[in-house]
């Protein structure tokens, strides 16, 4: 049977093979699954915001911080072994959606970052305007969305 790992806001988990990693509550924030195929390893990282403020303590809120820092804790050789899933950044509040655009710019920091890294987007489960939970399976590198 394999372990399940939840994986909290603002925070992300490695695995390996045998291991599961989920993730639940996510509307503007973004989740982003990253897949070392060779090493049969994971991340999910499951940012609010995309960029960090100057000074800040909780890094792993955003997009821009928490992505390297789960890059160099999942130690990949190459960034060619690495595919990712973005999976997230709805508009949850019709009210703030035009002012905000929280959900959108996580996306395209998420991309940019990406990028950066050279690492390919396998999928995307985007925008819209509902909740979803996320289960990423090691063993297989496959992603499962729920729509809520």
């Amino acid at each position: 049977m394999e372990q399940i790992i939840n994986v909290d806001t603002a925070a992300f988990s490695i695995a390996m093979n045998g291991q599961v990693l989920m993730t639940q509550g996510i509307g503007s924030c973004i989740v982003i699954c990253i897949y070392d195929k060779v090493k049969k390893r994971g991340a999910l990282i499951h940012c609010m915001l995309p960029k960090a403020e100057v000074g800040t303590t909780r890094p792993l809120r955003f997009v821009d911080m928490a992505i390297p820092l789960a890059l160099s804790e999942l130690n990949a050789s190459r960034s060619e072994d690495l595919e990712a899933h973005l999976i997230g950044g709805a508009s949850m509040f019709a009210s703030l959606q035009d002012h905000l655009k929280l959900g959108e710019r996580n996306i395209a920091e998420a991309e940019k970052i990406l990028a950066k890294h050279a690492i390919i987007i396998k999928s995307r489960n985007v925008g819209g305007s509902i909740g979803r939970s996320v289960i990423f399976n090691i063993n297989s590198g496959k992603v499962k969305i729920i729509t809520k």
